[in-house]
């Protein structure tokens, strides 16, 4: 009996030193643990920081290499020049579109032809005949002669004057003496004719009648 007592002793010795160290083990487990979980988020900050610091548009620091441009490479089928942007035009104004000329009628022309007068009074009794005086005027283009005549329908056939201006007046371009041209009294009415005549031998014509009314009321 005196043996084994002091044989229990040692035993119970040994397992409280066991516990002991046991204990201290986990109490540097845990102190390890809660160190690296701090150091992590330390770090997990400050390269957050750093980033956040990149994306604001921080100036790289002197000595820092730049990052040279990267280029897409083109999918098969695709063109890799670069589309050009089409350059703004200025408006443009639409241009007023020019009025037509008339049409120029070929051959020579009588653009107009008229007398002072269409009717005339010739006294049928003394004294007869009495004078009645008439006048013309006209505008002609493209002729190159110009004939006037009495009671005809072609001047240039039976012309009692030719060669006159393109444009004119009796007063003024009939030759001396018709001037002041008289109505041949005491004749009914008669037909005066002017005739216009071009280099190629075109011809037109315009006719006024003079009608008499008799003697003065």
């Amino acid at each position: 009996m005196s043996d084994e007592t002091p044989t229990q002793r040692i035993d119970t010795g040994a397992r409280e030193e066991l516990k002991e160290e046991r204990q201290r083990s986990r109490g540097l487990l845990i102190g390890l643990i809660i160190a690296a979980a701090l150091l992590l988020v330390a770090v997990t900050v400050i390269v957050t920081v750093l980033l956040l610091g990149r994306g604001a548009g921080a100036p790289v620091g002197a000595g820092e290499p730049t990052e040279p441009p990267t280029t897409s490479t083109p999918l098969p089928g695709e063109s890799s020049t670069p589309e050009a942007t089409p350059e703004a035009t200025p408006d443009q104004t639409e241009e007023p579109q020019q009025p037509q000329q008339p049409q120029q009628p070929s051959g020579p022309a009588i653009n107009q032809f008229s007398t002072s007068n269409t009717t005339v009074y010739c006294n049928t009794q003394s004294p007869n005949p009495s004078h009645q005086y008439i006048s013309f005027s006209w505008k002609t283009s493209g002729a190159s002669q110009i004939f006037f005549g009495v009671d005809t329908n072609d001047a240039s056939a039976a012309a009692l004057f030719s060669n006159l201006p393109p444009m004119g007046t009796s007063q003024n371009d009939f030759p001396p003496g018709y001037n002041d041209f008289e109505f041949g009294c005491p004749d009914a009415s008669h037909k005066y004719t002017l005739t216009v005549v071009d280099g190629s031998g075109n011809k037109t014509s315009k006719s006024v009648t003079i009608t008499n009314k008799g003697d003065l009321q």
